[in-house]
């Protein structure tokens, strides 16, 4: 039976370990973290960063900028943010578990310039001196890799425009919410409450205004084009186990290169071979589960819906 000297002497050799180390120079290896800048960004001044870390499960992000502005206890691993003027900054982001905490940091040079449309011109037909019209028109997409957030709430539109190059943009959400006169042609809103919507962006120039219009569904199963969905998610035989999960990510027509795994909870594998993944969820909840496959031609993103219980597996 172990007594309270022996206890004493266990105590006094580990504080005479750990102070040996520390003399020595013995460090515990630091888990790698940084700032990532997401897909299609930056656009002119914004930015969309996705914090990656190492933290288990984080249930809050704080953010600085280095530009003046913060944001303290977020609940997502991706940001939008604007810059007001050109410069470096040291965007950092703390993500915390309430046991552990991490810091990433990414050093950003921004500039002042806005990334354009290309112009689409008219052409001429020599023989008959007649000018074919190009058609004008506007239509609103939703970018790669959205929606994100625990209902699907976050979103990056895109305005596309066809026979002009507009200056500014005018956008209205559905929600009362409404931007004006933006320089951008893409731009991130999070809904408040889920719903249908529709989203409306006035694409202008000196001379031409038009409208595109798309409708949405926040919150619950969100419908994608048949014609984008070459790849498929889903979960393998004889699983969930309890939190536990296994994805397969079939693809057709193609053999991909390498996948990407977005699991809906900050969590995520980049650029792995295999086509099927073990995850464990901790926390029970609605989740995106998000393959991304690649090869030399190009990528396919498939999406899947999930809902998590707490089952324990005996």
């Amino acid at each position: 039976m172990r007594t309270s000297r022996d206890t004493y002497k266990l105590l006094r050799v580990t504080t005479m370990v750990a102070a040996m180390a520390l003399l020595l120079g013995f460090v515990m290896p630091m888990a790698s973290a940084d700032v990532q800048i997401s897909p299609w960004y930056p656009q002119g001044m914004n930015y969309v960063f996705h914090c990656v870390n190492d933290v288990a499960a984080p249930t809050s992000f704080d953010w600085s900028f280095d530009d003046g502005q913060k944001l303290h206890d977020m609940q997502f691993d991706n940001i939008y943010h604007t810059f007001e003027a050109p410069g470096t900054y040291e965007v950092a982001c703390t993500a915390s578990n309430g046991v552990d905490t991490q810091v990433s940091l990414l050093k950003v040079t921004v500039g002042a310039t806005q990334d354009v449309p290309p112009v689409i011109t008219n052409t001429t037909d020599n023989e008959t001196n007649s000018t074919n019209v190009t058609t004008v028109s506007t239509s609103v997409n939703i970018a790669p890799y959205f929606p994100q957030g625990d209902f699907g709430q976050n979103f990056v539109f895109e305005c596309n425009t066809e026979g002009f190059t507009a200056t500014s943009y005018d956008w209205d959400f559905g929600d009362g919410q409404k931007m004006h006169d933006v320089s951008n042609a893409n731009v991130w809103h999070t809904f408040s409450t889920d719903g249908s919507y529709a989203v409306e962006c006035t694409a202008t120039d000196s001379v031409i205004s038009q409208v595109g219009e798309i409708h949405i569904n926040v919150g619950g199963i969100v419908e994608y084009p048949t014609d984008l969905l070459d790849a498929t998610v889903a979960v393998a035989p004889y699983y969930p186990q309890g939190m536990n999960y296994v994805f397969t990510c079939d693809t057709d027509a193609f053999t991909p290169a390498s996948y990407t795994w977005m699991f809906g909870d900050g969590q995520q594998l980049v650029d792995v071979t295999n086509s099927d993944v073990w995850h464990t969820y901790d926390v029970a909840g609605n989740y995106t589960i998000e393959c991304d496959v690649k090869d030399s031609d190009g990528s396919q993103l498939a999406k899947g819906f999930l809902n998590v219980s707490a089952i324990v597996v005996d």
